[in-house]
């Protein structure tokens, strides 16, 4: 039997202090993602971690496996509920991949995974994701193309930024070749959660 999605906090002060809006944003974004993905047994696990939070919004968080969320919050932070949706249903997308191919592990796939979730953030809430935003620069795009194989990938650089390659530059080619791939089937994120990632990287090899 399927169950619905559980939000599991920790009662100390300082999520207290958020815990309005993130029980508000959980509910909209369960619902978002039960109507789209048919979402169900995930538990989402919010801890006050400062350290693990994309800095503008004061939340991050982390699919951990097909059943396991965890929601990263800066109590300090003044928290946007929009931000937290986006970053729940962006996860859930995760954690629902996982029931298929998986998030995967080489360059190419984990390209694929957030590309997804990324256009899935904009299927479900109408925003643009701000790590999507921004041009890709052709010399970097054809850098990563010759290194779809690399396995496991470095996210610290092609994610989040080292050396020459800008932040959020991952994140910005996987969106792109994700939007490319669903618009080319005439599907949705929702629709190709458990695609594999082979289906978008051969037209580019």
């Amino acid at each position: 039997m399927r169950v619905p999605c559980e939000l599991l906090m920790g009662e100390g002060d300082r999520l207290r202090r958020v815990s309005p809006v993130i029980l508000d944003a959980f509910q909209e974004a369960v619902e978002l993602c039960v109507d789209r993905l048919a979402a169900a047994d995930v538990a989402v696990h919010v801890v006050d971690a400062p350290d693990e939070v994309i800095p503008e919004w004061g939340v991050g968080g982390c699919a951990y496996g097909p059943h396991s969320v965890v929601l990263s919050i800066d109590p300090d932070h003044d928290i946007d509920r929009a931000d937290v949706v986006s970053t729940l249903v962006h996860e859930i997308h995760h954690a629902m991949r996982w029931r298929g191919p998986g998030t995967g592990t080489s360059l190419g796939e984990r390209l694929v995974t957030e590309g997804l979730a990324q256009v899935f953030e904009i299927e479900a809430t109408g925003r643009h994701p701000l790590y999507a935003q921004g041009d890709v620069h052709p010399e970097h795009r054809a850098m990563a193309l010759a290194r779809l194989g690399d396995d496991p990938a470095d996210d610290g650089l092609w994610f989040f930024g080292r050396e020459d390659l800008p932040r959020w530059f991952g994140y910005r080619l996987g969106f792109a070749i994700a939007s490319e791939g669903v618009l080319a089937r005439t599907s949705t994120a929702a629709g190709m959660v458990v695609e594999p990632a082979a289906t978008f990287l051969d037209p580019l090899r």
